[in-house]
Order: C-alpha cells, then sequence, then structure tokens
C-alpha cells in the first residue's frame, strides 16, 4: 500500500484523514473500484455495506477504501458521502488512476482485499460477495492460517 502513504483520503464526516492512519489501525484494507455513474456500482453496495458490518461484528478490522473512476470530485463526494458506508474514498484524480492501473482494474465494480502490508488476500472480492456463501470466512481464514503458519 506504498502507493497510498502520505496521501489523504476523505471520510462520512468529510474530515481529511491521512492513510497511514487506516492501515496502521486495520488488519485488512477492501479497495473498492467504482464511480457514482455507474449502476451496477450502484447495485453492488447493498452487498458490500453488509459485509462491512458483518466484518465490524466478527471484529475483523477491515477498512473501506473507495477508489472513484469518476471525473468530478464534488459530484463523488456527493454519492460517498449520501450513499456508501462508514470509509474512505480517496479524492477524483491521479492517484486513483494510478490506483486502478497498479490493482490492473478493467471494470468496475471491483473488490481488491488486502492485508494492511499489501498482501494480496483476494482481487475476485465482488465475485465472492455475489457468490460465497461467507466471503469473510473464506478470506480471512486462509490469511490467518498463513500467519499462524508463518
Amino acid at each position: 500500500m506504498e502507493i497510498l502513504r502520505g496521501n489523504f483520503l476523505i471520510n462520512t464526516k468529510e474530515e481529511a484523514v491521512i492513510a497511514n492512519e487506516i492501515f496502521r489501525d486495520s488488519e485488512y484494507v477492501g479497495l473498492y473500484f467504482s464511480a457514482s455513474w455507474c449502476p451496477p456500482c450502484q447495485m453492488f453496495l447493498p452487498r458490500l455495506k453488509a459485509m462491512h458490518e458483518e466484518a465490524q461484528s466478527r471484529q475483523v478490522k477491515l477498512e473501506i477504501i473507495f477508489v472513484p473512476s469518476d471525473s468530478d470530485n464534488q459530484r463523488m463526494t456527493r454519492f460517498f458521502l449520501e450513499h456508501h458506508g462508514p470509509w474512505y474514498a480517496l479524492p477524483v484524480g491521479p492517484l486513483a488512476v494510478e490506483l486502478r492501473r497498479k490493482m490492473q482494474i478493467f471494470s468496475i465494480p471491483s473488490l481488491v482485499v488486502l492485508s494492511n502490508k499489501g498482501k494480496l488476500v483476494t482481487r475476485s472480492g465482488r465475485e465472492d460477495l455475489e457468490g460465497c456463501e461467507d466471503p469473510l470466512e473464506t478470506w480471512f481464514s486462509s490469511s490467518d492460517k498463513r500467519k499462524n503458519e508463518s
């Protein structure tokens, strides 16, 4: 997650938060690639919110960062504040474009889950949420096993 370190994100209170704090306080980060104008993204959002709530109830330290494909920062921010869950958003701009490129995102919505150290947990977060009975168990039990083996 070096690409985000030192950069500011916004939270749902419209406060600027440095990305380093998010990584320090969480075990996992979900990068949610989406856009305010995207109907499939709007349809996926309730599943993402429900998964995030379930993660919190299981005490999984998972933070979500919305990485927008929007071109208008005001429109994106308004949509984020009105419709997203209690997580963070990267401003519209070159950093969001670079993160999409680095994560090889070719369609939205997409969800990539990483450890707070940047190790890949899954690239297929959207598909897992739509198809797995318990994606949290799938993602994090295997990550916990890898931690215990090291």
